[in-house]
């Protein structure tokens, strides 16, 4: 009864530490989240991508489990759809290492307590609970070992008298069906190498755990291994290559994807930055971090830990300790015990250095999120200690109990089992676990959560700015620069779940942080100041809330001609840096503008804000009676009257000096692609006086985003050439930057060149 006791006991732990509260902790909703959300809702929408080369390339099979629960819960749950994913990859991990390891070992009772102390780490916890792809990698990794071990350690039944021929006949039959059973799990072992592949780029280094556990049994039996070992390794590998060869020809065709993202692995590069091109500095440096992350300090950021907080609190610290000290006896010492748990010492240790060698060789060593593929041996080690611990326990009492009643040896073995000795074997174990969970839940769900600097690793001001923004877009049309406009958890929301509901980022954040201080800086639904941020928002059943442009406003600005006033935004630290809000008053010239500055739920500057009144682009008819309206009116239109040509105003035209010219062009029907402006200065002869060529708005306001009806206000500043004199020519047109091809006027002209300019100054 126990036996099922426990592991279901245990699979309820592991269940409550990572599904409760699941879409509040962590809080918002984190940059790479959104990037594997904006992935899973392209592939929801009919993509099918082999591998997903945007945010530093990564495999796509997560993703489509992503997008499946997307589908199921919809567009608008984006977080908890991807950290559900994340939960239960955990919680089956935990599973499979209780059965695989009590199977590797031979110790249901070791699979059990390994299961544990994985069910109530930190680490895992912590990855359990967030929506990216790091949390295969133990999965598949643990499967992998287990299918090797099955492919290498299973026996025919060997020792039958081989006198009778139907006694021959059944010890061939036995030795087939083994070798069955050894390619079956080859072939199992070859599928979950291939899948981690698929997954994670730590799935590459896996067959490196295979091949140095072949070639030690090979020296280790004199090579009599060598010939089951080479076959399960062809059979597992040729498995993996078969299953992998869709996404292989992929990166062959594409090197550079296969690349991308372990290029941040490079011990070479960690010696350069830190160890003044030291390697051999380099190393002793990031082995040290690696071995202290156990004990002394860990992963720093607060995208993978509560910074600082090693693997392991003080009560499964003791058992780690405890167990990698049975483990180096095992490879190191001698006996018949000891051999026999050699070949899963060895086996641990090579799984162990191959599943940290990517934060070893890696910068901000020790990075938890490059090292989870060794997390199910981690646990493992801490296992056994708990496990010896509790044996050791009972093994005490026993010898207690023996010694009090008199009973001899075999009465103490039968002790062990039944009574307060039992107990006690059991007890003790169990509270070691107890206490594990109870440290993760109170750093996880206690310091972590309330630590200032996860408000912004979780993007929780971007969702505070979002909903800050929306709430303006009631009455004016919002425009955000593209630094934040094109940030992935933004841009999710924005373009992928507009209804997805917004009540107030930071209230959310604040129920659980709980800190006083905050009171009154929450930006709630409404946009203000203030509040507790229960009011407000789009929840479910509102109304779809106001899409938030993207541009940047230093150069151009749109207006959708709607009478309401426009309104454009930047981060405000990055405004700071550069002057930002007196670059755009600059580039505005005459109109007015009105200036804010919002503040974030910790009372830091979060968004710089300027409002252009509608009054400022008056009836966009001549005469010119409004700040923002052209000088020169033109209405020449381009692309089969796609894009119409409003009128312009230039500039004084003096020699090796910018000639600031701003094009009026508002857009009548959708265009083909991202055309390129052109304009173009010339002298006599045409010969070329000066040129500038972009896109709108920077590429900011591309023309495959314009909406019918909007005006778009367009600066350029080309240079005049310094031997301009008499008269310059100015020229405007469009192109396809593809393929060189101009979009033709309505008069069937290639460019517009309105009467020439006064060269001044000469």
């Amino acid at each position: 009864m126990r036996r099922r006791i426990a592991p279901l006991a245990i699979l309820l732990g592991t269940a409550a530490l990572r599904l409760w509260r699941l879409g509040f902790v962590p809080p918002g909703f984190q940059f790479d989240e959104a990037h594997n959300a904006i992935d899973a809702a392209r592939i929801v929408n009919g993509a099918r991508p082999l591998f997903l080369a945007e945010n530093g390339g990564r495999e796509a099979l997560l993703s489509y489990l992503h997008a499946a629960v997307l589908s199921a819960l919809g567009l608008d749950h984006p977080a908890l759809a991807l950290r559900l994913v994340s939960a239960w990859i955990g919680i089956v991990t935990v599973a499979v290492v209780i059965v695989a390891v009590g199977r590797w070992t031979g110790r249901r009772a070791l699979g059990r307590s390994s299961g544990a102390v994985l069910a109530v780490l930190y680490w895992h916890v912590h990855f359990s609970r967030y929506g990216i792809r790091t949390i295969v990698a133990p999965l598949w990794a643990m499967l992998v070992v287990w299918a090797w071990w099955t492919a290498v350690r299973a026996r025919p039944p060997l020792g039958t008298p081989s006198s009778s021929s139907a006694l021959t006949l059944n010890v061939r039959m036995g030795r087939a069906g083994a070798r069955r059973s050894q390619d079956w799990a080859a072939i199992a072992c070859g599928v979950a190498l291939a899948a981690a592949a698929w997954s994670h780029p730590t799935g590459r280094l896996l067959p490196l755990i295979l091949i140095a556990h072949a070639l030690w049994r090979a020296a280790a039996t004199g090579g009599r291994s060598a010939r089951r070992d080479a076959r399960a390794l062809a059979v597992a590998g040729a498995t993996a290559l078969v299953l992998f060869a869709p996404l292989g020809l992929h990166f062959l065709r594409y090197p550079v994807l296969f690349t991308a993202h372990p290029s941040d692995v490079g011990l070479a590069a960690v010696a350069a930055k830190h160890f003044d091109g030291s390697i051999w500095r380099a190393i002793a440096g990031q082995l040290q971090a690696v071995a202290g992350m156990f004990f002394v300090a860990g992963d720093p950021s607060t995208f993978h830990n509560l910074p600082g907080r090693p693997v392991f609190d003080p009560l499964l610290a003791l058992a780690f300790v405890v167990g990698a000290g049975v483990a180096l006896a095992a490879l190191v010492g001698r006996g018949r015990l000891v051999r026999r748990w050699r070949e899963h010492a060895v086996l641990g240790s090579l799984w162990l250095i191959v599943g940290l060698l990517p934060t070893m060789l890696s910068d901000r060593a020790p990075n938890f999120s490059r090292a989870t593929a060794a997390l199910p041996v981690v646990a493992v080690l801490a296992g056994v200690g708990v496990w010896l611990i509790g044996a050791g326990v009972a093994r005490g009492f026993a010898m207690a109990a023996q010694g009090r009643s008199g009973m001899g040896r075999a009465g103490a073995r039968r002790a062990r089992g039944a009574g307060s000795v039992g107990v006690a074997g059991l007890w003790v174990p169990l509270a070691l676990v107890i206490g594990g969970a109870v440290f993760t839940a109170r750093d996880y769900f206690g310091a972590f959560v309330r630590d200032p600097q996860v408000y912004y690793s979780y993007d929780v001001e971007k969702l505070d700015a979002l909903a800050a923004l929306r709430a303006r877009a009631v009455d004016a049309s919002v425009y955000l620069a593209p630094l934040w406009a094109t940030h992935a958890t933004i841009e999710y929301l924005n373009d992928y779940a507009v209804g997805a509901a917004e009540r107030s980022a930071s209230a959310d954040f604040m129920a659980d942080v709980g800190d006083a201080s905050y009171a009154g800086r929450i930006i709630d639904a409404s946009g203000e100041a203030g509040g507790d941020g229960e009011g407000g928002g789009s929840g479910d059943g509102a109304a779809v809330p106001p899409h938030i442009g993207q541009l940047d406003a230093r150069q151009t600005l749109v207006y959708p001609d709607d009478g309401r006033d426009v309104i454009v935004a930047m981060p405000a630290r990055e405004a700071a840096k550069s002057d930002w809000a007196a670059t755009v008053r600059g580039f505005l010239g005459d109109a007015p503008s009105t200036a804010e500055v919002l503040d974030d739920a910790q009372g830091q500057p979060l968004l710089s804000l300027l409002r252009v009144p509608a009054a400022a682009f008056g009836d966009l008819a001549p005469p010119t009676d409004a700040p923002l309206e052209p000088a020169v009116w033109t209405h020449v239109r381009f692309g089969g009257g796609a894009i119409d040509l409003l009128g312009f105003t230039a500039g004084a035209a003096r020699p090796g000096e910018v000639m600031p010219l701003t094009v009026v062009w508002r857009s009548l029907e959708p265009t083909a692609g991202n055309l390129t402006v052109f304009v173009h200065l010339t002298g006599p002869d045409d010969v070329s006086w000066g040129q500038s060529d972009r896109e709108p708005g920077q590429a900011s306001y591309r023309t495959g985003d314009w909406r019918g009806g909007e005006v778009i206000i367009d600066q350029y500043r080309p240079t005049l050439s310094a031997e301009a004199t008499g008269q310059v020519t100015l020229c405007l047109g469009w192109y396809d930057a593809a393929t060189g091809v101009r979009l033709s006027t309505n008069d069937g002209q290639d460019q517009f060149c309105p009467r020439p300019i006064e060269v001044v100054g000469r």
